[in-house]
């Protein structure tokens, strides 16, 4: 049964930020939105140097997620999150690596190599072709289930410029941290796009269309749900309302569904909740992409 997390990222805990190289305007700049705020470092990562940015937590309180979202990051990008119970970094509570001991990439392997036509670009490591790969937007979904101390990315591999040649620097726009609702969505919930597009049709048939900005929405269908998660579902709803961030995460096991899938994005209308039976309720949440 896939569970996914809605991520409450409306507030970002008292945390101090430091890195192993210098970032404009201020590291401090990830914390909140829009992207176009965030932050740019002054170098890429190597093997032998990676980039580093570390979290030192007021007080260790219980954390289900952490991503690094607005990226340029290339899907070829190494990356790893550490969490620690301790300032000294010697007690481990969560590494990002998986049983081969790898870090992990950007976006994973999404497709199999026998599947792929001959000679494409993607062919190798079987990710999105590189025309595609504009079309969702790079970024690191993490889910965790810890109380850290000391929360700590691991960066190293390519990056992008606006025109898409090769960065030497990385620019993240938002890094949120929080806690989560588990998600286990009903028959009916959608994963819908929205082009952005103004068209207009004119007389004799014919219709001009004005490029917008798409975005990706989220239909979550909730059917029979206990009164913890009901309550746990109202007091998110309540903390971000329809202006403040919440990341979507749609299966938490599977890294190659939330490349595709995850987002950060807004509450988009009201939720209501409707009882079927004394003890249960069923409710319909939707998430839009954030635009930016």
């Amino acid at each position: 049964m896939t569970t996914g997390l809605l991520v409450d990222a409306s507030a970002f805990p008292a945390v101090e930020l430091t890195s192993n190289c210098d970032w404009t305007p201020y590291l401090d700049a990830i914390k909140t939105m829009p992207f176009v705020s965030g932050a740019r470092s002054s170098r890429v990562g190597t093997v032998d140097n990676p980039v580093t940015i570390t979290m030192r937590f007021a007080r260790r309180d219980p954390l289900d997620y952490g991503g690094l979202l607005g990226a340029n990051f290339r899907q070829a990008l190494y990356w790893r999150c550490e969490a620690f119970a301790d300032d000294d970094l010697t007690k481990r509570l969560f590494d990002s690596r998986p049983a081969s001991g790898l870090d992990r990439r950007v976006v994973p392997q999404l497709m199999r190599e026998k599947l792929l036509p001959w000679g494409a670009d993607n062919g190798f490591r079987g990710d999105l072709p590189k025309r595609h790969v504009r079309l969702f937007p790079p970024g690191i979904h993490c889910p965790l289930a810890c109380r850290p101390k000391v929360l700590r990315w691991t960066l190293y591999g390519p990056a992008f410029n606006p025109d898409r040649t090769a960065a030497s620097h990385y620019d993240i726009g938002f890094a949120p941290v929080g806690l989560a609702v588990p998600i286990i969505r009903a028959t009916g919930s959608t994963a819908d796009y929205q082009p952005g597009d103004e068209v207009t049709r004119v007389a004799g048939g014919g219709l001009s269309v004005d490029p917008g900005t798409g975005r990706r929405l989220a239909r979550i269908d909730l059917r029979l749900m206990p009164e913890t998660q009901r309550n746990d579902i109202a007091v998110l709803v309540a903390s971000v309302n329809n202006d403040l961030p919440v990341v979507w995460v749609p299966d938490k096991a599977r890294p190659e569904v939330n490349a595709l899938w995850g987002f950060v994005g807004r509450l988009s209308g009201s939720t209501s909740h409707r009882w079927g039976q004394p003890a249960h309720t069923d409710t319909t949440i939707s998430v839009e992409e954030w635009p930016e």
